[in-house]
């Protein structure tokens, strides 16, 4: 493990596999330009070539936490990153994805506001060789779910769709799905995303785009 160690509100885990430095320098950048300043980093290095995992060192700092384990699949790298976090809200973001600068902040003040154990915020989907990004779901209104009306819109694909990333969960949330019994399977985020749904109770959409989603 590189970095140390820093009591947060927020922890953002980043799970690697041989994601090309200018991702991880882009990704970190957005970290590191947040106007929420409560919160830390865990960059977890699931088996990558020496040149990410040497990117990845250099990111090392009290904010930024950094550890390096053998390969066994994303699903799990998130999971291994949850325990070694300390936020009581953890975020996800995919090691090629970035953040707009007040994606945590907004995110928070709506979980703090609602008292939600889950925050989805909209996000823009991006061609990775184009610079401008198309909003998915920006129109709406701001939404509260109970287990019913999350299902409902869950498999009408309105407002939800089964991403982990980009979304603020409670740690009390995700300690309670937790271990997933289906790690690195087809559709898993999906199914993740029913569990986390469920488990909540009362799950909040922000129809904001805090997320940049490259495809």
């Amino acid at each position: 493990m590189r970095g140390f160690i820093l009591n947060s509100v927020i922890s953002v885990i980043v799970p690697v596999f041989n994601t090309a430095k200018e991702k991880l320098l882009r990704a970190k950048l957005s970290l590191d330009r947040q106007d929420e300043t409560d919160f830390e980093v865990v960059w977890y290095d699931d088996g990558s070539k020496e040149e990410t995992a040497a990117t990845l060192d250099a990111f090392a700092s009290e904010r930024h936490r950094v550890y390096h384990r053998p390969n066994r699949g994303q699903s799990e790298a998130r999971y291994q990153g949850f325990l070694l976090s300390r936020g009581d809200y953890v975020l996800f973001l995919d090691s090629d994805d970035y953040l707009e600068p007040d994606a945590l902040s907004s995110l928070l003040f709506e979980a703090k506001r609602t008292g939600s154990r889950m925050v989805i915020g909209s996000y823009l989907s991006q061609q990775k060789k184009k610079k401008k990004g198309r909003p998915w779901l920006f129109r709406g209104k701001k939404e509260r779910m109970d287990e019913e009306r999350f299902l409902t819109r869950f498999l009408h694909g309105i407002k939800i769709r089964g991403f982990v990333w980009g979304r603020l969960y409670a740690r009390s949330l995700l300690e309670e799905v937790y271990p997933f019994p289906y790690p690195n399977r087809l559709f898993e985020d999906a199914c993740f995303t029913l569990a986390l749904g469920f488990f909540a109770k009362d799950v909040s959409y922000l129809p904001k785009p805090i997320y940049h989603y490259m495809v």
